[in-house]
């Protein structure tokens, strides 16, 4: 069987997994990452849980997805501050060349949007936009079977929007960025100072919403609200036709973050974009970076044996 490969690299794991033309993950591994990983070890160790996961099958294709901002050569990512030792090294090249098959590369939230627009949520739309939601927020746009590359090989960075101007010091070092004030890492903060004791994840503080802690409860519609901006400030800028959302916040949190983000976004969009727009969830799921990175071996120049989507 001829199989294509996802690679999603993450800062402190790599998923990889074997997926067919129709998007079906069949097989599937994991290694670590982390902050102090070489990119050139990461590579082999790639190589060899690749070899492993194919077992004897053929590999049409590699695709990696990977945070930070894609290069404009497409050869790999910048602006990596999780996993600075892949910073600038040409991933895409390297992985080729150690597996003997085409590759294709792309920033984590392309690659996502390039997923749902083939294989999820955005198969019937011309224009989709996809937001995730985990330790930082990303988006990506596919517009008539393309990503949408605005500034740095994407749309930029959309999870440092301000929502709330003074508010809290982000990382980048701004004030009131969407990151610092609804990404996991501060849904979990707000509920600790809210609810006078610590979460040690996103399910936890959804567990005690659902039974009925308000300090929970308020972290979790405010982190809804401000997704809502983002989602409305993007609308009006992108003009999308559907947006998706996904990551593993919004999978933990599923209604509890999901109403406050829609109410707060057709509250503010304009009606003549609100009338043309559609909100739901990704549906590829923990999967969707694997099976988006496969993809993006149909929609970047370069690889001609792509998955598609079944008929």
């Amino acid at each position: 069987m001829s199989s294509w490969l996802g690679v999603d690299i993450g800062g402190t794991s790599a998923k990889l997994g074997l997926v067919d033309a129709a998007g079906r993950l069949h097989r599937r591994a994991a290694i670590p990452t982390g902050v102090g990983v070489r990119a050139e070890a990461l590579v082999e160790a790639l190589a060899g849980a690749a070899t492993e996961l194919a077992a004897g099958d053929a590999l049409e294709g590699v695709g990696i997805a990977a945070p930070g901002f894609r290069m404009d050569t497409g050869e790999g990512v910048e602006n990596v501050s999780n996993l600075p030792g892949i910073d600038g090294f040409p991933l895409r090249a390297a992985l080729e060349l150690r597996l003997g098959c085409p590759a294709a590369l792309d920033n984590d939230a392309n690659a996502a949007a390039v997923g749902e627009h083939l294989f999820g949520g955005g198969c019937d739309v011309r224009r989709l936009l996809v937001l995730t939601l985990g330790t930082g927020i990303g988006a990506g746009m596919v517009a008539d079977g393309a990503v949408v590359r605005a500034c740095c090989g994407g749309l930029g960075d959309p999870g440092h929007i301000i929502v709330d101007p003074g508010g809290e010091r982000c990382a980048c070092g701004g004030r009131g960025c969407a990151e610092a004030t609804a990404a996991v890492p501060a849904i979990l903060r707000h509920a600790a100072e809210y609810a006078g004791r610590a979460f040690a994840s996103p399910a936890e503080v959804v567990d005690a919403a659902r039974s009925g802690d308000p300090g929970a409860h308020r972290a979790l519609q405010e982190a809804g609200r401000y997704l809502g901006m983002v989602l409305a400030t993007l609308t009006h800028v992108l003009g999308p036709e559907r947006i998706l959302l996904g990551g593993g916040g919004f999978d933990a949190a599923e209604e509890l973050l999901f109403a406050p983000a829609r109410e707060t976004l057709f509250g503010c969009v304009q009606p003549f974009f609100g009338r043309k727009l559609t909100l739901g969830r990704a549906t590829l799921g923990n999967d969707a970076g694997v099976i988006g990175a496969a993809a993006l071996l149909r929609t970047l120049p370069g690889a001609t044996a792509a998955p598609h989507r079944s008929s």
